[in-house]
C-alpha cells in the first residue's frame, strides 16, 4: 500500500506560490496552516470516491492511501502528491484573497476600485482552479476504470 509524505505535497503546493507573506509565519504556524489546508483538500466526495483506503497521519506526517483505480505505485504517488497540492493552493487562496481584500478597503480612493478588480480577478482564478481540480479527478475515473474498463 503506497504511501507520501506531507512534506512531498507541501514542495509540490509551495512550488507553485509565490507569496512572501507565508515567510513571516512562525515555523509552527507555517506547518500548522499547510497540515489545515491538506485536510481540508480531502474533504470532498469526489476526492474521497477514488480510494478504497485513505488515512492522514499527522504523527508521522504520511498519507497511507489504496485508489480504486490504480495504475502502479508511481503513477499513482504521483497523481495523490498533485492533486492534494492542488487541493492545498485552493484551501490557501481564499486566506490570501480575503487578506487582500481587506487591505483594498483600507486603501479608498481609485486605488481601492484596482485592487477589489484584482480581487474579482482572483477569484475567477480560484473557480478555475476548483474546476481544473475537480476535471482531474473526473478523469482520472475515466481514464482508469470508473468509466471505462482499461487501467493503464
Amino acid at each position: 500500500m503506497p504511501s507520501i509524505s506531507y512534506n512531498s505535497i507541501y514542495k509540490r503546493a509551495l512550488s507553485r506560490i509565490k507569496d512572501l507573506e507565508l515567510a513571516t509565519y512562525t515555523e509552527a504556524d507555517f506547518y500548522d496552516s499547510l497540515k489545515e489546508w491538506l485536510h481540508s483538500s480531502t474533504a470532498s466526495p469526489l476526492f474521497r470516491k477514488k480510494f478504497q483506503l485513505f488515512s492522514l497521519d499527522d504523527e508521522i506526517m504520511r498519507v497511507t492511501f489504496e485508489l480504486a483505480n490504480s495504475v502502479d505505485d508511481d503513477f499513482d504517488k504521483n497523481f495523490v502528491i498533485n492533486i492534494l497540492a492542488k487541493g492545498v493552493i485552493i484551501n490557501y487562496f481564499p486566506s490570501k484573497l480575503e487578506s487582500t481584500r481587506n487591505i483594498a478597503f483600507a486603501v479608498g480612493g481609485s486605488q481601492e476600485k484596482v485592487l477589489l478588480n484584482t480581487y474579482s480577478k482572483n477569484m475567477e482564478r480560484l473557480k478555475q482552479l476548483e474546476k481544473e481540480y475537480d476535471l482531474e479527478l473526473s478523469r482520472h475515473g475515466w481514464y482508469f476504470g470508473e468509466y471505462g474498463e482499461s487501467n493503464g
